[in-house]
């Protein structure tokens, strides 16, 4: 292990290793950046591991969403959802719906299940600013590490909460959000001091694809269990994805540090290219509290807005398609405006982050547009749908700091960030139009299972007298 001071300047003064006040050379970068001898480089490890644990975070986070359908007892609540009277089947079509092999064992109406489900990001939303805060000031690498397993040991308890009370789930549910509020503001300290200024955008990217995966794999898996008899079902939805959390904390702890300097096993010249290409501590972590804003604004008007469309679906002021289509559009155009401000700023940071923050709070209302247009076309494989559209969706993730790069390479100019801006601002601009042409939140004749193709009893009552 080194004896290296960390410092909040971009280089640190050591008795061992003593890098310059001055970025290094392109030809010396190159060689920090070569193999080394065979070893997985430390940095590389911490991306890995992020990218697990935003798994992890987003399969927590959305389990509920499959497992509460199988939780409920639909027949005692006599709420059995059919397809919406006012689209018309064709001929020889069941307006049949997707059910569980049994009914659940909770008599929860739809305002109660809303209310459980909407508990998480009340806690989400405390922790995100002192999260940030408390990463700052002492471990980062718990905080992010703890924030996963506290919420991992609430999800494992959660088939014995609800059994008890809906009142403590709903309160666990707010614990399970208090926990995960520290995780995004935590690992982005750790990309500060871990991460060299060349590697973020492509870092971010790949850690990001983690939340969607881990979406993408759990509403399916979750499915599946829920339908099993082993472990009642939907129980073990909760066990599984809680116990990987547990795992994926073990690996964190044992192999991951707070700082590169504090790593027992980092080879000298991945120290040297880490601290040389390293901004300044202090500036990058003054911006956490501004970054928070972000996913704050977006937090709320998803919340409110996913309210706000049902309210008036339920009322009947608009059709869904046209209560989809005013969101998404909302959820389009609103941050394109503000994309396309940020160029006329010119360096006041703070206005352009104010706009990001617009922006971001914008785009929250895409929980009352596309999130559930998965369910609105295709309720029998919304987890098939939603699985496609999520792959897709990673595919900018990909190509976004390519293109970035491309654009602004070796001219960081306001001149060339503001290609930037306008090209993210005509994509959602193209989204916005697409969507208001062809989107359609009835459903789809496809995605309609035949009556007779149904091999499995409507309900228990129907299960007994075929008996």
């Amino acid at each position: 292990m080194y004896s290296i001071d960390k410092t909040d300047d971009c280089t640190t003064t050591t008795s061992t290793v003593s890098p310059s006040n001055n970025c290094t050379s392109n030809d010396e970068m190159q060689h920090y950046e070569q193999k080394f001898s065979g070893n997985i480089p430390t940095r590389h490890v911490l991306t890995i591991l992020g990218f697990l644990g935003f798994f992890v975070i987003y399969s927590l986070r959305v389990n509920l969403s499959v497992a509460l359908v199988a939780m409920v007892n639909n027949t005692a609540m006599q709420t059995n959802v059919t397809i919406i009277e006012e689209c018309s089947t064709p001929p020889g079509i069941s307006n049949s719906t997707f059910k569980y092999k049994k009914d659940g064992e909770f008599a929860w109406d739809e305002n109660l299940q809303g209310i459980i489900l909407a508990a998480f990001f009340y806690g989400y939303i405390l922790t995100q600013v002192p999260g940030g805060r408390l990463a700052e000031q002492y471990s980062a690498k718990w905080l992010f590490g703890s924030g996963i397993l506290w919420t991992s040991l609430l999800t494992i308890l959660t088939p014995v909460v609800a059994r008890w009370s809906v009142v403590a789930f709903i309160i666990l549910r707010i614990l399970e959000g208090i926990g995960e509020g520290i995780t995004y503001p935590a690992l982005n300290v750790m990309f500060a001091r871990w991460i060299p200024l060349q590697e973020r955008s492509t870092v971010i990217s790949l850690v990001g694809t983690g939340a969607n995966l881990g979406t993408v794999v759990t509403l399916p898996v979750a499915a599946v269990l829920c339908n099993c008899e082993f472990g009642e079902g939907w129980p073990t939805v909760f066990y599984l994805f809680g116990s990987f959390g547990i795992l994926w904390f073990i690996f964190w702890i044992l192999l991951i540090h707070d700082w590169p300097e504090e790593h027992p096993t980092i080879l000298r010249r991945e120290i040297l290219y880490i601290q040389s290409n390293r901004q300044c501590i202090t500036n990058y972590l003054k911006n956490g509290y501004k970054n928070a804003l972000l996913y704050i604004a977006e937090t709320l008007t998803m919340t409110g807005s996913g309210v706000v469309s049902d309210y008036l679906r339920v009322k009947g002021y608009f059709r869904t398609t046209t209560i989809r289509k005013i969101f998404e559009s909302i959820s389009m155009l609103g941050p394109a405006f503000c994309l396309i401000l940020v160029p006329f700023v010119g360096c006041d940071g703070t206005v352009a982050v104010y706009l990001f923050v617009f922006s971001m709070a914008f785009y929250g209302f895409s929980s009352g547009g596309d999130g559930p247009i998965a369910l609105d076309m295709a309720p029998e494989f919304a987890g098939t749908v939603m699985g496609i559209v999520n792959a897709v969706t990673n595919v900018a993730g990909l190509f976004a700091p390519i293109v970035g790069g491309l654009l602004t390479e070796h001219n960081e100019t306001l001149v060339q960030w503001s290609k930037v801006f306008y090209l993210a601002a005509g994509m959602y601009i193209l989204g916005a139009m697409i969507f208001l042409l062809f989107g359609s939140a009835e459903v789809q004749p496809w995605a309609v299972i035949p009556e007779d193709s149904c091999t499995e009893p409507l309900n228990p009552q129907q299960d007994s007298h075929q008996e």
